[in-house]
Protein backbone atom coordinates (compact mmCIF):
# COMPACT_ATOMS: atom_id res chain seq x y z
CA UNK A 1 0.00 0.00 0.00
CA UNK A 2 0.84 3.28 -0.62
CA UNK A 3 2.16 5.86 2.55
CA UNK A 4 -1.22 7.76 1.25
CA UNK A 5 -3.27 4.33 2.09
CA UNK A 6 -5.44 3.23 4.73
CA UNK A 7 -5.75 -0.40 5.72
CA UNK A 8 -8.30 -1.14 8.16
CA UNK A 9 -9.90 -4.45 10.51
CA UNK A 10 -13.66 -3.95 10.39
CA UNK A 11 -13.96 -7.48 11.94
CA UNK A 12 -14.01 -10.78 11.72
CA UNK A 13 -12.28 -11.46 8.22
CA UNK A 14 -13.31 -8.16 6.62
CA UNK A 15 -11.11 -5.22 5.59
CA UNK A 16 -11.20 -1.67 4.54
CA UNK A 17 -8.67 -0.21 1.96
CA UNK A 18 -9.35 3.99 1.77
CA UNK A 19 -7.34 4.54 -1.53
CA UNK A 20 -6.61 8.24 -1.39
CA UNK A 21 -5.61 10.72 -4.56
CA UNK A 22 -6.68 8.19 -7.37
CA UNK A 23 -7.76 10.57 -9.88
CA UNK A 24 -10.85 13.18 -10.36
CA UNK A 25 -11.88 11.29 -13.54
CA UNK A 26 -13.75 8.12 -12.39
CA UNK A 27 -13.08 6.55 -14.79
CA UNK A 28 -9.15 6.71 -14.31
CA UNK A 29 -9.91 6.36 -10.72
CA UNK A 30 -11.72 3.08 -11.35
CA UNK A 31 -8.70 1.50 -13.61
CA UNK A 32 -6.46 2.45 -10.82
CA UNK A 33 -8.78 1.32 -8.02
CA UNK A 34 -9.16 -2.16 -10.00
CA UNK A 35 -5.33 -2.44 -10.65
CA UNK A 36 -4.56 -2.34 -7.10
CA UNK A 37 -7.39 -4.84 -6.24
CA UNK A 38 -5.62 -6.73 -9.00
CA UNK A 39 -2.51 -6.31 -6.48
CA UNK A 40 -4.44 -7.06 -3.60
CA UNK A 41 -5.61 -9.86 -4.89
CA UNK A 42 -2.15 -11.52 -6.04
CA UNK A 43 -0.51 -11.84 -3.28
CA UNK A 44 -3.61 -12.96 -1.34
CA UNK A 45 -3.76 -15.69 -3.69
CA UNK A 46 -0.46 -16.69 -2.73
CA UNK A 47 -0.17 -20.52 -0.59
CA UNK A 48 0.82 -19.70 2.85
CA UNK A 49 2.40 -22.23 5.60
CA UNK A 50 0.50 -23.15 8.73
CA UNK A 51 1.88 -26.02 10.98
CA UNK A 52 3.90 -27.13 8.15
CA UNK A 53 1.05 -27.49 6.04
CA UNK A 54 0.16 -25.59 2.64
CA UNK A 55 -3.33 -23.47 2.50
CA UNK A 56 -4.83 -20.77 0.30
CA UNK A 57 -7.03 -18.11 0.69
CA UNK A 58 -9.67 -16.76 -1.29
CA UNK A 59 -10.69 -13.31 -1.10
CA UNK A 60 -13.50 -10.95 -2.94
CA UNK A 61 -13.23 -7.02 -2.70
CA UNK A 62 -16.10 -5.17 -3.05
CA UNK A 63 -15.24 -1.47 -4.83
CA UNK A 64 -17.13 2.00 -4.29
CA UNK A 65 -15.43 4.97 -5.52
CA UNK A 66 -16.17 8.48 -4.08
CA UNK A 67 -15.09 12.20 -4.67
CA UNK A 68 -14.29 14.60 -1.54
CA UNK A 69 -17.08 16.87 -3.05
CA UNK A 70 -19.47 14.31 -2.87
CA UNK A 71 -21.85 14.18 0.70
CA UNK A 72 -21.74 10.32 1.21
CA UNK A 73 -22.02 8.97 4.77
CA UNK A 74 -19.18 6.40 5.30
CA UNK A 75 -22.09 3.54 6.00
CA UNK A 76 -23.20 4.06 2.57
CA UNK A 77 -20.19 3.71 1.17
CA UNK A 78 -19.23 0.34 3.30
CA UNK A 79 -23.04 -0.86 2.57
CA UNK A 80 -21.89 -0.30 -1.16
CA UNK A 81 -18.78 -1.82 -0.82
CA UNK A 82 -20.17 -4.67 0.66
CA UNK A 83 -22.64 -4.99 -2.06
CA UNK A 84 -19.73 -4.99 -4.82
CA UNK A 85 -18.25 -7.44 -2.32
CA UNK A 86 -21.39 -10.36 -2.25
CA UNK A 87 -21.44 -9.76 -6.42
CA UNK A 88 -17.49 -10.32 -6.50
CA UNK A 89 -18.33 -13.70 -3.96
CA UNK A 90 -20.97 -14.84 -6.36
CA UNK A 91 -18.62 -14.48 -9.36
CA UNK A 92 -16.66 -17.44 -8.11
CA UNK A 93 -14.14 -15.85 -5.11
CA UNK A 94 -10.98 -14.52 -5.92
CA UNK A 95 -12.24 -11.98 -7.76
CA UNK A 96 -12.99 -7.83 -7.53
CA UNK A 97 -16.55 -6.05 -8.19
CA UNK A 98 -16.75 -2.14 -8.41
CA UNK A 99 -19.94 -0.97 -7.28
CA UNK A 100 -22.24 1.22 -9.63
CA UNK A 101 -24.84 3.33 -8.81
Amino acid sequence: MRAVDTVARLGGDEFTVILETLSEDRVEATRLAEKRAEDILSVLNLPYSLAGEEHLSSTSIGITLFNHKELVKVNELLKRADIAMYKAKNDGRNAFWVYEA
